[in-house]
């Protein structure tokens, strides 16, 4: 039970410092947050996404949406 409480206070931990550097860049991590889900969206439009690579060398075709 020990193990499980501290990968909680782990996760707790790491998520408060996300926060606390969010607010401290407040103006700005949107924006990052944005741009970065923009590129990955693009990105598997474009098929560039290497989880759709790798999909492509294994033969299998990932579906009409990432042709």
């Amino acid at each position: 039970m020990s193990a499980d409480k501290t990968v909680i206070m782990l996760n707790l931990a790491a998520m408060a410092l996300f926060l606390a550097l969010a607010i401290m860049l407040h103006p700005y991590w949107m924006f990052g947050v944005i741009a970065v889900g923009m590129n990955f969206t693009r990105a598997i439009l474009n098929g560039q996404c290497l989880i759709v690579q790798g999909l492509r060398q294994l033969g299998l075709r990932p579906g009409s949406l990432f042709d």
